[in-house]
């Protein structure tokens, strides 16, 4: 066998006698190589001595030759012999795979990458590192090639479309091999939006409605989650089935291409036809787009556009009774005025508002009474579920407190907490407020995280040894040893093993030191003359080497030292070493804990992990002594010192910071002198989750820290405070800082903040603290969100921005952001708070954008306009509106002198979404929402101009009604519309008359006089329309008494409420004039007594009739839940829980019955989800726990609900109750052990 590769072949030539023979030619052929004589594979050559020699060489990839020789002038003389070259091992070739190449990018394929190295002989070949690199970045990821020569791995998948190179590279050669991976977009979608989605063919009158629409495309794919991503640079064809398209180049048409942007979008003209149109009719726009994608290559989408006819608006009048007979005269007649938007409502568009509010110092005094934030609630307050709301809170700094969150019931009362949290300090950038208002629409929210659900995937696992073997040792020094000694011990008793300890006794000369070692030479520590005579441990060293070295001085000796056995573990236990078991403190007081001088890490790795932790119990020595922790890349997570925690209690031990990555790292170290030790550390559990990271600071630990972290999204810091001197940072992918949390310190603690959508996928942040001994509570992430550039929900995208100021501290320029909520279809309606404010300035921008600007000279004029906006808003929402003005001289109600009965008109809106506003439902006859039910009486010599102050905007499907009663002594004394013999004609501005309805001619028939009936409803926050004999409500609570059921045949003229409590009257004054004889009474507290409502009606003939009915309050009661155990075991371990109700004197409450429920998630079962409280007022049920390992947060109520019906009724004293319910925590711990190694 030849190792290189040339071989020297020999002949050896002999005569027939068997003598040597020289001096003849000899001839070498081989089949493969050549001989280096002549390079040819067959070489001739002369014996001398009687040899000849032929030197055979090869490069290829042969293993075998086979070499002849013979005599040249005779071939029947030979011989043949093999040469067997050994194959040159080295990697030689590599061959490169991708499977598929081409994929679907939806972030869920992953191409899987083979590479296959061989050697010279195209043999496989192992243990070879191959470098891959993935679209020429200078990231490389390395793997070895396994024993087929093969080094794979999976392309991460992606939803970028792209085509990538993935290249693989011999490690330490120029040997390589290059492929590509296509990524093509799937789950294809072309939106198409009108904007607005109704329009008209023509005005009407001189009322101008839009006749034309903007027609938004928005060409998108999605990944396996929902999440969308913009196709740009894409043709898309737009036909519309009537009126025409255009795009500022071509107009006029009904076919027209246009290019998608960077954002995926689009956008053309749509104007309608012209020509008759007496109905509304149905414009199809349609759109497709051929996309390079094998899998779908086409998309489609479309839109309806309604193009509304004539007439819009239906009014009509109604009389009541519908005719009356001289004989019935004198007679009461309601008038009702119905104003109607007809025509198919459309699709009409949600809300979102952003409250951008003014915090600067200034409004301490323009808005002392936070008369803005009021305002701003009762905005909140009208939205409905399907709109969205969000606050930006700008002073020199601006930040989202709130981002755009659905308008329910607890969406409201998350935008009313953050409004709650706006004060009154520093200067004002109102463009900065504009900039992260802006922001927030400019993303689609696709999911929401936050820290409890991200935490409730912790896997914890014990860290106590688990202590697999124990060898005797005979490693001791001589006893007594010698002065000047130097000796090193090393224990292995255990190859292999993953950590060891050792037991040993040491007695030492005052100058004379034992120290420990690991396989590092790292210092474990040592022990001095104060550790004498007794029996302990060494700290565990991860490994399976410990090192025991003794080094003493001249100055006289002791016993010694001596190990008696060592303990080795397959898992990784973390702790020092404790000193004595027994006897801890000696006569001079000193404490013989743990070693001095120590210094050494200790690597805990969970494989898989995406963050680790440990959770640990600490004693140390309040000099110089300190843990501190790092994560796998050795950034430094932190450092904790003297006295922090002795507790080994789960819950209440510390906890490290969260180490991103699978590995967290702790360095021990003592300071070098002779001081008193303490326990040390342990550690009892390390957690860790293999999904997604946890970002928050420690919160307790010690200065000198920098914390960093990358979550999965755009972070919420949930808590903060810091000490002063000490900073928080947030920088975005790319490690550039975010304008908005540039340094931040104490002069934000206590709040609570979102960033601005920042494009990539990580956020990073960082936590430098300085040394001046005091931190603060520190930071967490508490809620993250992913987004999608681009926002194509359809709704009317509104920022209210309220200021008492001038800008003078933005970071943004103004112009570019008022182009950036033009850009993103945004309408900023601007408010300016007292005189100092720029008019100007909040007058351009509301111009621009679409909204409109208002004046407060005072903050008592805030709500109002909040209301005004709201109306606005409204309109623009409902599709075509037009304004119904009814306050014109022309539009007036003619009637005899004297005969409008003061006090009369009521008035009610109710909007497309059947939301009904009623003036009785305000002080001022709705004059917040522009109606006045008081009209003004122009007084002529034989008439009255009766005029209404209405100026509402309707949009479709809106119905304004107009209700008044008229006093008719005489046939033909009511003039409606300025004609005698005709009652009725309402006449609107724009849409002129025509809209008439006429009485008949009254039949004879006998007057009717017979006595009224009295009959009542009644209202309150909880209930609508009660006509029970009882009435409940909480103590407080408003009532509203309605009359309007009782009934005359001619007409109630007052009504005369009287309230008593047990038999006295508390109400002062309770009579009411006219229809419906409502009546609000609030001081309802007595929870023992009886109150009585009393109604008494008058006709005009002064004929009455009473109704009486009762109302009773709410009694107080309090639930309390306990749970036993409160730490149960996963898998079966139970729990049981006792609800008990007692009411207000802390007597039980028998007979009612509980419900139990798990409100954050399900994490067991009870045995019955009910009980009802025995006589103690006790209720119980069994929790038995599941699976999931974690907090489980269980609740107990009382009957009744905390949003609908807050009480119950208690059978067992009669009484009603409020509603209460109460919570309490189950800690599930892991029901078995896992072992690390």
């Amino acid at each position: 066998m030849i190792l290189g590769n040339t071989s020297t072949i020999t002949v050896t030539l002999y005569d027939a006698n068997g003598s040597l023979a020289d001096d003849t030619n000899v001839t070498f052929t081989t089949d493969f190589g050549a001989f280096t004589e002549n390079s040819s594979s067959t070489y001739t050559t002369m014996t001398s001595g009687s040899s000849a020699t032929a030197h055979l060489n090869t490069s290829s990839e042969v293993s075998v030759i086979t070499v002849t020789a013979n005599v040249t002038s005779n071939n029947s003389i030979n011989d043949t012999t093999n040469v067997c070259f050994q194959c040159n091992e080295s990697a030689r070739n590599i061959d490169l795979t991708v499977t598929p190449s081409v994929c679907r990018a939806d972030n869920d394929h992953t191409p899987l990458v083979l590479a296959r190295v061989t050697d010279y002989c195209g043999n496989p070949k192992s243990d070879t590192w191959v470098d891959f690199t993935f679209n020429d970045s200078a990231d490389i990821y390395k793997q070895k090639t396994n024993t087929t020569g093969y080094a794979r791995f999976n392309i991460s998948a992606t939803a970028a479309v792209a085509t990538y190179n993935i290249t693989a590279t011999i490690n330490g050669t120029s040997i390589t091999d290059t492929k590509t991976v296509t990524f093509e977009p799937v789950n294809l979608q072309l939106l198409v939006t009108p904007e607005p989605s109704v329009v008209a063919y023509q005005n009407y009158g001189d009322i101008t409605v839009t006749k034309n629409s903007t027609i938004h495309l928005r060409l998108s794919y999605a990944d396996v989650n929902g999440e969308k991503y913009a196709l740009s640079n894409t043709l898309v064809n737009i036909t519309t089935t009537n009126g025409t398209l255009g795009n500022g180049t071509v107009d006029n048409v009904t076919h027209l291409t246009t290019t998608t942007d960077s954002n995926g979008r689009a956008s053309v003209n749509f104007t309608s036809f012209n020509g008759t149109l007496t109905t509304s009719t149905n414009v199809t726009i349609t759109a497709n787009a051929t996309v390079n994608s094998t899998f779908e290559p086409t998309v489609n989408g479309s839109a309806l556009i309604i193009v509304k006819g004539a007439p819009f608006l239906e009014v009509t009048t109604t009389y009541d009774p519908p005719s009356l007979s001289e004989a019935q005269l004198p007679h009461i007649l309601n008038v009702t005025h119905t104003i109607i938007g007809k025509g198919e409502l459309g699709e009409n568009k949600p809300i979102d508002v952003i409250f951008v509010m003014d915090s600067s110092g200034s409004m301490d005094w323009n808005d002392p009474d936070d008369l803005r934030i009021a305002a701003a609630k009762n905005f909140v307050g009208k939205m409905n579920a399907t709109d969205q709301a969000g606050v930006v809170d700008f002073d020199a700094d601006a930040v989202l407190t709130q981002t755009l969150v659905f308008t329910d019931a607890s969406g409201k009362a998350s935008v009313n907490a953050s409004l709650d949290e706006i004060d009154s300090s520093g200067n004002t950038a109102i463009y900065d407020g504009m900039h992260v208002a802006t922001d927030e629409y400019a993303c689609t929210l696709v999911n929401q995280y936050n820290l409890t659900s991200l935490l409730s995937g912790v896997t914890n696992t014990s860290l106590e040894a688990n202590v697999t073997a124990a060898y005797p040792l005979s490693v001791e020094s001589t006893h007594p040893y010698s002065n000047n000694y130097d000796n090193t011990w090393t224990i292995c008793p255990e190859p292999g093993a993953t950590a060891i300890r050792v037991n040993f006794t040491v007695n030492l000369n005052s100058g004379d030191y034992l120290y420990f070692y690991n396989a590092n030479n790292e210092s474990l520590g040592r022990c001095s003359y104060r550790w004498e005579n007794n029996t302990q441990w060494s700290a565990w060293v991860q490994g399976d080497t410990i090192r025991i070295r003794l080094v003493t001085d001249g100055s006289g000796t002791d016993w010694g030292f001596k190990a008696y056995y060592a303990e080795v573990a397959d898992n990784l236990p973390i702790e020092s070493s404790h000193g004595r078991e027994t006897d801890p403190y000696r006569d001079s007081g000193y404490y013989d804990g743990y070693m001095r001088d120590a210094d050494y890490y200790t690597n805990l790795t969970i494989p898989g992990a995406t963050a680790v932790r440990i959770k640990f119990r600490e004693n140390l020595d309040y000099e110089d002594d300190r843990i501190y922790f790092y994560d796998g890349s050795d950034n430094p997570l932190g450092w904790i010192d003297w006295n922090w925690q002795s507790t080994t209690t789960y819950t209440d031990m510390l906890a490290s910071p969260w180490a991103e990555g699978d590995t967290i790292k702790i360095r021990f170290t003592s300071g070098d002198n002779t001081k008193e030790t303490d326990y040390g550390y342990k550690g009892y559990y390390v957690e860790y989750l293999t999904s997604g990271v946890p970002v928050e600071s420690t919160h307790g630990f010690h200065t000198d820290m920098i914390d960093n972290g990358s979550p999965y999204g755009y972070p919420h810091g949930s808590d903060y405070n810091l000490d002063d001197g000490d900073y928080f940072y947030m920088y975005d992918q790319n490690g550039t800082v975010l304008p908005e949390v540039n340094g931040w310190s104490y002069d934000h603690d206590g709040g609570t903040y979102w960033t601005p959508w920042v494009s990539g996928d990580t956020i990073l942040t960082r936590l430098v603290s300085d040394n001046s001994g005091d931190t603060d509570y520190g930071f967490r992430i508490g809620d993250w969100q992913t987004g999608a550039s681009g926002n194509p929900r359809d709704s009317v995208r509104i920022e209210i921005l309220l200021t008492d100021g001038e800008t003078n501290s933005d970071d943004y320029d103004g112009d570019d952001e008022i182009q950036r909520a033009i850009d993103n279809g945004i309408r900023v309606y601007t408010v300016g708070l007292t005189g100092d404010v720029n008019e100007d300035e909040l007058r351009n921008i509301a111009d621009q954008t679409g909204g409109k600007y208002y004046k407060a000279e005072d903050a008592s004029a805030l709500d109002p306009i909040f209301e005004e906006i709201y109306t606005d808003v409204q309109a623009i929402a409902n599709g075509m509106t037009v304004n119904v003005h009814l306050a014109y001289e022309d539009t007036t109600a003619q009637i005899t002198r004297g005969r409008y009965i003061n006090g009369s008109t009521t008035m009610s809106f109710t909007d497309y979404n059947e939301t009904t506003m009623t003036n009785e439902s305000f002080t001022t006859c709705l004059n917040d929402t522009n109606l006045d039910c008081s009209p003004t009486l122009y007084n002529g010599s034989d008439y009255q101009q009766l005029q209404f102050n209405v100026n509402k905007s309707i949009g479709v499907n809106d119905t304004l009604v107009i209700s008044y009663q008229l006093w008719v002594n005489s046939t033909g004394d009511v003039i409606i519309g300025g004609s005698i013999d005709n009652i009725g004609e309402l006449i609107v501005p724009g849409i002129g008359s025509g809209y008439s309805i006429y009485t008949t001619d009254p039949p004879d028939s006998d007057p009717i006089d017979n006595p009224p009936t009295a009959d009542f409803t009644a209202d309150s926050k909880w209930q609508s329309g009660i006509a029970d004999p009882d009435f409940i409500v909480n103590p407080g609570d408003a009532v509203t008494f309605d009359g309007s059921s009782s009934w005359d045949d001619l007409a109630i003229v007052n009504h005369t409420w009287l309230i008593s409590e047990d038999g006295v009257v508390i109400n002062a004054s309770g009579v009411i004039s006219g229809y419906p004889g409502t009546y609000v009474y609030s001081n309802f507290t007595n929870t023992t007594a009886t109150y009585t409502i009393n109604l008494t009606v008058r006709d005009i003939s002064n004929h009455t009739d009473t109704e009486s009915k009762t109302l009773k309050v709410t009694n107080s009661c309090s639930i309390s839940l306990s749970a036993s155990p409160t730490e149960i075991y996963a898998n079966g371990g139970s729990s049981n829980l006792t609800a008990t109700l007692t009411n207000g004197t802390g007597s039980a409450i028998q007979g009612v019955t509980i419900t139990f429920s798990q409100p954050l998630g399900t994490f067991g079962i009870f045995n019955s989800s009910t009980d009802t409280t025995d006589s103690a007022g006790d209720s119980m049920v069994l929790f038995t726990a599941g699976s999931t390992v974690g907090i489980a947060t269980v609740k107990a109520a009382t009957p009744g609900s905390a949003t609908t019906q807050p009480w119950f009724y208690a059978t067992s004293d009669s009484t009603y109750y409020n509603y209460d319910d109460a919570t309490t925590n189950i800690t599930i711990l892991p029901s078995g052990q896992i072992t690390l190694s």
